[in-house]
């Protein structure tokens, strides 16, 4: 196998005209979907629309080439005027099933003898690019060679000004998504009702979001037949539109330059599969053909399906990971004791990954002493404890917390002298000003501190405390002193946050949006451990529910099980025996 000539065409592609034409109809669709939330399934019709702008106005209309590509724009925002206005106050998916549908209608339209006089039907529209090879300063049939990449002067052209496009229409996007029309759309996508309710009109920045991303699409298209200097109505079928999406979620939908990142290595891909296939040893291509013919045809088809299944492979793997099963935390036969009295004997624990699990049981029942032993301040006499698979036993709290697993107390240790944006900066970790000789050169860390200072003050306003950011810590209430130990833990950025009884002292007035917060943490990927005498509380915000007595756990389940299980309400509700649960407090 020629790898030197692999690699070659491999990294001539990754800046190839494909790659330019579909990241810029990727960053149309970004605008779209990763931006507005907009279903758009025919991201090739706006592609067809700019394509045929153009080619008809020359071909058709007779006028000239820059008229006809200012009417490519215009044929893309008409598009999407004529698919938004009648779907776009209608549910999501009517947007998606209109725009898929009308793509492949412009398909077949344009090829239908029926419209042959204006878009050349099955043949297409050529030879009307020409007044835009007519500016370029390269030799049309000469090579040129940059680098690894080798190019002929008119794709030098084309890959020119494309790229130069892309990178401006990326740019522009960015900064109007940093705008606040931006965060309108970005609004509008997280929850159109809210952004309805707070006097946005979902519907004209629907709209106007359909029109830009179109316009966008248009461009692609218009860019891609200039190049092959042929419009051709097969070659925007509707899988261009699903090789489009491909690209967007590779990249990430709703980042800047995802498109780019994932049109490069989508179709970096494409192109070393098939050069690979093409060059397979002759006993290896022998054996490969008992089952399939190696044509071009094949070739051609088997790099889209052997990409798709890696790419499939590789999602199905981020998947599982995402939705990872295995315990993030595990105690195995863990002892303490003190004198003659075993105050935690815990054979085995295992705690959910990006779940809330209680802890909860009677007073000597073992869990603050079993909490301490997981966080570091007290150690085991025998026993593992494993935090993602690596065993954390016998490590101090400061590891653990650069480990990922940070705690609160039930008596708040907030710092009363320190104003409260100092407690949350505190809680910052790899600070280099906190290093002694780095804190005698500010310049080393000034630029770390200000990154820092504004993360806590994002915390802060999440925490509805950013009114008390530079008052002392001691002037707070209960409430907020137990707001502020969570909100510093936070800064740490924790994989695992354990909170010591967190509504202890807690007037009701905070009580339900400090619920709300710890609620909120798994699906920022965190797990949370917490012990708990409230039942309401742990009926209310737990997934698991752990009890313990004498040292033991004796039961584990979802609160509705714990609830109503018949050892846990006879050994722990006594006198209350027949009482709901819920009503009691396990004091």
């Amino acid at each position: 196998m020629d790898w030197g000539f692999i690699f070659e065409r491999t990294f001539s592609a990754m800046i190839g005209p494909e790659v330019m034409v579909y990241a810029l109809a990727a960053v149309g669709l970004n605008v779209h979907f990763g931006y507005t939330g907009l279903m758009n399934f025919g991201q090739v019709g706006f592609m067809a629309a700019g394509a045929y702008g153009v080619g008809v106005s020359v071909f058709w209309l007779g006028w000239n080439f820059w008229v006809g590509v200012l009417f490519s724009f215009v044929y893309s925002a008409v598009l999407a005027l004529l698919l938004g206005i009648p779907t776009l106050r209608l549910r999501a998916d009517y947007l998606s099933l209109v725009t898929i549908a009308a793509s492949e209608t412009i398909r077949l339209l344009a090829r239908s003898r029926v419209m042959q006089p204006i878009t050349g039907g099955v043949e297409g529209v050529n030879q009307f690019a020409g007044p835009f090879y007519d500016l370029s300063p390269f030799e049309l049939g000469k090579f040129y060679s940059f680098g690894p990449f080798k190019y002929l002067g008119r794709d030098v052209w084309v890959l020119l000004v494309g790229w130069t496009l892309l990178i401006l229409v990326t740019l522009m996007v960015r900064a109007l998504m940093k705008s606040p029309w931006g965060r309108t759309l970005r609004a509008i996508r997280e929850d159109e009702d809210a952004a309805r309710a707070l006097g946005k009109n979902a519907y004209f920045y629907k709209m106007q979001s359909l029109m830009l991303g179109g316009m966008i699409g248009g461009l692609a298209g218009l860019l891609q037949v200039v190049q092959k200097a042929s419009v051709q109505a097969d070659t925007f079928n509707p899988v261009i539109t699903f090789t489009i999406w491909t690209m967007l979620i590779v990249g990430g939908a709703g980042r800047i330059w995802s498109p780019i990142v994932g049109a490069s290595i989508y179709w970096t891909l494409i192109v070393f599969v098939e050069n690979t296939l093409r060059q397979l040893p002759d006993g290896t291509r022998a054996s490969l053909e008992r089952t399939i013919e190696l044509s071009d045809f094949n070739i051609a088809m088997l790099r889209f399906i052997l990409v798709g299944a890696g790419l499939l492979l590789l999602a199905l793997t981020a998947a599982s990971a995402a939705t990872d099963n295995t315990p993030v935390v595990t105690a195995t036969n863990v002892v303490k004791t003190f004198g003659g009295l075993r105050a935690v004997d815990v054979e085995k624990l295992e705690i959910r990954r990006n779940k809330i699990t209680a802890l909860i049981g009677p007073n000597g029942a073992g869990k603050t002493t079993f909490f301490n032993l997981l966080t570091g301040f007290d150690q085991v006499d025998s026993g593992e404890i494993t935090l993602d698979g690596q065993i954390i036993t016998g490590k101090p709290p400061h590891q653990l917390a650069g480990m990922g697993m940070v705690r609160t107390f039930q008596l708040t240790k907030v710092l009363s002298k320190l104003s409260t944006i100092e407690n949350m900066k505190l809680g910052a970790l790899n600070q280099r000003g906190e290093k002694f000789w780095s804190a005698l050169v500010p310049g080393s860390w000034t630029k770390q501190e200000r990154e820092v200072e504004a993360r806590a003050d994002a915390i802060l306003k999440r925490f509805n405390l950013t009114h008390m950011r530079d008052e002392y810590a001691g002037t707070m209430s209960g409430g907020q002193r137990k707001l502020l130990e969570m909100a510093r833990a936070l800064m740490t950025e924790p994989r695992v946050v354990m909170l010591d009884e967190p509504m202890a002292g807690v007037n009701p007035a905070l009580a339900q949006s400090l619920l709300e917060l710890i609620k909120a943490l798994p699906a920022e990927g965190r797990t949370v451990i917490f012990v708990e005498h409230n039942m309401d509380v742990v009926q209310e915000i737990s997934d698991w529910v752990v009890v313990m007595a004498e040292g033991r756990i004796i039961a584990e389940g979802t609160p509705a099980e714990i609830k109503s299980n018949k050892a846990v309400v006879d050994a722990y509700l006594g006198a209350h025996h027949g009482a709901d649960l819920s009503q009691v407090e396990l004091s």
